[in-house]
């Protein structure tokens, strides 16, 4: 498995990738993962000054131990698209950094090729997709990586789309192994890993099983409440209520995001309130994230947050998923199994 394709291209021991979460990716998950031998990835998210996003790259570099003279950082930045055309100074003020990788998601990110491939060649482009048709599209425009994000995914995606299981072989047909696929949502542990290698996965993601890890940016009683929360097909639910809250200008007529469901969820579904009753719970919803209150405020999780039983280091996550999928490839290539 380390020497899949795309391990190979990005000189990585193994083919995980730490999901740019916006709220939780810093620095110090980025590093974790890269150190831990897989590619982790900053989240911009909703910055709009470029200095903090160029002091988190500057402490990534100072605890990757990285001298002046190594010119590359071994971390992505993720941007969300429609976000960054309002900021653009997010990406313009980090590429003499020269990342390994830039990550696009929601929004047509073709404008801003040009300009990396200028400014920092060695640095890679992700397109995060959530359909076949924008994925042979942003590969045919010159994406180094596809990301190909199935509807379990946490966080924000496409309000009609296809679940990884369907999802990533469709666009490994049509790629056919021209542009590096990752499979993104339900990648929670190896045995996941596995299977999306058998899609026709290059590599994998790993967003949700990484939310509880000390170096997470959540408060606390959220990570505690990733732990507690079982059967996420349930306790999951995708919707718009807390972009509207928070007031982002979400195109919601195409995206939602998955959610934990909590008090918040369940009042607008019974009450069904429309979005101007919703912008009502407003005052409480900012009390419960200044507080920490995960029963009002939003935790964004995936389908498969039932999987995440412990608070571990994030490297430790990145280790244990890689060599449970080692052991199973290992075990099933001795196994004929009676279909």
């Amino acid at each position: 498995m380390s020497n899949s394709k795309f391990s190979s291209l990005f000189k990585l021991k193994i083919p995980i990738v730490g999901a740019p979460m916006a709220g939780v990716s810093g620095y110090a998950l980025a590093t974790e993962v890269t150190k831990a031998g897989g590619l982790g990835f900053i989240a911009a998210g909703y910055m709009k000054e470029s200095k903090l996003l160029v002091e988190e790259i500057e402490k990534a570099r100072r605890k990757l131990n990285l001298g002046n003279e190594e010119s590359q950082t071994p971390i992505g930045i993720g941007y969300i698209t429609f976000h960054l055309d309002m900021y653009p100074q997010l990406l313009l003020d980090i590429l003499k950094y020269q990342p390994k990788a830039i990550w696009f998601s929601f929004g047509d990110c073709r404008k801003w090729f040009s300009h990396i491939r200028k400014h920092s060649p060695t640095t890679s482009i992700f397109v995060q997709v959530q359909s076949v048709d924008e994925a042979i599209k942003m590969a045919n425009y010159g994406a180094d990586v596809i990301v190909g994000q199935g509807n379990e995914a946490g966080g924000h995606g496409a309000k009609t789309n296809g679940s990884t299981l369907t999802l990533i072989p469709e666009i490994a047909d049509r790629l056919d192994g021209k542009v590096p696929l990752l499979a993104a949502g339900g990648i929670i542990d190896g045995r996941a890993i596995v299977a999306a290698l058998s899609l026709g996965a290059n590599g994998v993601v790993l967003g949700t099983s990484l939310l509880g890890s000390p170096e997470s940016l959540l408060h606390p009683n959220f990570k505690e409440k990733i732990i507690a929360t079982k059967d996420g097909g349930k306790s999951t639910i995708r919707t718009h209520i807390f972009d509207q809250l928070r007031e982002i200008p979400w195109d919601f007529e195409t995206y939602d995001g998955r959610v934990l469901t909590n008090v918040t969820t369940r009042q607008v579904a019974q009450l069904r309130l429309n979005s101007t009753q919703v912008k009502d719970l407003k005052p409480s919803f900012q009390k419960a994230m200044a507080d920490g209150d995960p029963n009002t405020g939003v935790i964004f999780a995936g389908s498969g947050v039932g999987l995440v039983n412990s608070i571990k280091p994030a490297g430790q996550i990145i280790q244990e998923c890689y060599q449970e999928a080692i052991k199973l490839m290992q075990t099933l290539s001795k196994t004929t199994p009676k279909l």
